[in-house]
């Protein structure tokens, strides 16, 4: 199937109440598990790279891989840069043919940020390539522990943003954190229902990984049509290759040893899909 840019997809959640699953990739073996969830499900799915993996393995590199999966998919998949943090990597993502980018510029001033965001949706504009921003501020670690501090989005402030940026989706905060969790969060959905009622676009949340399944249910319900999921596809991986770790006897080839964990991973993405409501959806795009 041709690269799919997410604008549609993610309006057509965003009108009829469901949420697309976009999923972080760290290797070849974590895109092929997703999109093999996406076409179990018949969903269709993001895949996403972030920016923090500029140096090693590379956001080429991981791009090359994600793209290469997304185009012999059977299912609609897009391509995302998640967190960009400057507008040399949103270059090379673009460069590369991701279909979206985030710059991510939530921790700047509400001018600069609209200012920094705009740029990239100007730029973006006549490839065509959809734009991602952030109003509010989701804190916690990208890498997977909890860091710096959550500030929830102002609805106004969330307009003006989406108004003046120029961006196709915009990620807000409602309560959720990047990482593990101390202890489980509180998502403020009455937030995120009147962020929605100001907002046309798709909103998109972030930091999603062990947030209770009922609050990540009630978020789509109330207007969230792009759902990340990262930290804990990775956690999976780490626990069930522990786990088979003492069971090699019988390995012939090294490739072996990521298939247990791997196949893990695309049944918790496959729960993920269902839970967002986009099992079936592919058919509508």
């Amino acid at each position: 199937m041709p690269l799919y840019n997410p604008q549609r997809m993610l309006r057509l959640a965003r009108s009829q109440g469901f949420g697309i699953g976009s999923f972080n990739i760290f290797n070849m073996e974590s895109a092929k598990a997703i999109v093999a969830a996406a076409e179990a499900e018949k969903a269709p799915v993001m895949l996403q790279v972030w920016s923090g993996f500029e140096g090693n393995p590379g956001i080429g590199t991981l791009g090359a891989i994600a793209l290469a999966e997304a185009k012999r998919a059977s299912v609609p998949v897009a391509v995302h840069l998640d967190h960009g943090e400057t507008l040399a990597q949103v270059g090379m993502a673009v460069a590369c043919g991701f279909t979206s980018v985030m710059l991510d510029g939530s921790s700047l001033p509400l001018a600069e940020n609209i200012a920094a965001t705009r740029r990239v949706a100007d730029f973006c504009r006549a490839l065509p390539v959809t734009v991602e921003g952030e109003i509010g501020h989701v804190g916690g670690g990208e890498a997977g522990t909890t860091g710096d501090v959550t500030a929830l989005t102002d609805p106004a402030e969330a307009l003006r943003f989406y108004e003046e940026s120029g961006v196709d989706f915009v990620a807000v905060s409602i309560g959720t954190a990047h990482g593990c969790y101390d202890c489980p969060p509180t998502l403020d959905i009455d937030l995120l229902r009147r962020i929605a009622a100001k907002l046309p676009c798709p909103l998109v949340l972030h930091g999603s990984s062990y947030t209770p399944e009922e609050m990540l249910v009630a978020a789509v319900q109330n207007g969230i049509s792009k759902v990340n999921v990262a930290t804990e596809l990775g956690d999976a991986v780490i626990r069930a290759s522990i786990a088979q770790a003492g069971n090699l006897v019988n390995v012939k080839y090294a490739n072996e040893l990521t298939d247990g964990p791997y196949a893990q991973m695309c049944e918790l993405v496959r729960h993920k899909i269902r839970l967002f409501g986009g099992a079936g959806k592919a058919a509508l795009l």
